[in-house]
């Protein structure tokens, strides 16, 4: 817990980075993050997850601070984009234990929204390392900034129209909400879908070998080995290996929600 009556006005010990983004002092905008979270009109206390969560978005909007940058909206509206291709965009976040099938109900979601002649992309944990994520690894820090560029590339594809379908491991309940509320400012539509399989079954499946590595120490930071994993307690959709027609229960929600119309 951390105690307020306000904010530092000045970083805290950097022999002591907080589990935040990273570079979070060094905005290159001379703004200091902290004046973008909240003050407290008298002594209270907060969570380090609503910490972690204020620390997230000040490093987003303090960089947003360059002189000269703002945000160019162009000639078409997202209503009008949405007229023209006939498609209402949105994210649907998978999140779930490594080995879930996360990746695997996403990538089958893809393939039916496709096919139906919907636009929709497939944003995976793992292809993501290939290049927009590939300077992190897999500390708090590195995953929350992972979460960070995530979304805000899903939120890019949202608002031209496209399903953006993401399928992260995102283990910490504070980073999934910044990439929620990052949507929900904008106005596009967040779906969290939380693919709950039980680690023994992940352990079971392990088709990249991490749960088998693990014990000896040659891979580090696995999830619900020696990381944590903080499930979804509001998720629009739980997924569990038992259930039948998986993919039909996505779409169903989708429609439920007016992201597919028209069938």
């Amino acid at each position: 817990m951390i105690e307020g009556g306000s904010f530092p006005k000045t970083p805290p010990d950097s022999k002591k980075p907080l589990p935040a983004t990273r570079s979070v002092w060094k905005t290159g905008s001379g703004l200091n993050p902290y004046q973008f979270l909240p003050s407290f009109r008298k002594k209270t206390w907060i969570s380090l997850t609503q910490f972690r969560t204020a620390l997230w978005w000040s490093a987003t909007k303090a960089s947003n601070g360059f002189v000269g940058v703002s945000w160019d909206s162009g000639e078409i509206t997202r209503e009008r984009r949405r007229r023209a291709l006939g498609t209402r965009g949105a994210t649907i976040w998978f999140t779930g234990l490594p080995a879930s099938g996360k990746s695997s109900l996403a990538a089958a979601t893809e393939q039916s929204l496709v096919e139906s002649g919907r636009s929709a992309y497939r944003l995976d944990g793992d292809n993501l390392r290939h290049g927009l994520t590939g300077d992190l690894r897999f500390s708090a820090k590195d995953r929350a900034e992972n979460v960070r560029r995530t979304a805000s590339v899903a939120a890019l594809l949202a608002d031209a129209g496209v399903i953006a379908l993401v399928s992260l491991v995102s283990p910490y309940a504070a980073d999934r909400a910044a990439a929620r509320e990052l949507h929900e400012q904008q106005g596009i539509e967040f779906i969290e879908v939380f693919v709950d399989t039980p680690l023994e079954t992940c352990e079971q499946r392990d088709p990249k070998g991490l749960y088998a590595r693990a014990p000896s120490g040659e891979l580090k930071e696995i999830t619900e080995i020696d990381a944590p994993y903080e499930a979804p307690e509001q998720a629009e959709l739980v997924i569990r290996p038992s259930d039948q027609e998986q993919l039909e229960r996505v779409l169903a929600l989708l429609r439920s929600r007016g992201v597919l119309t028209g069938d």
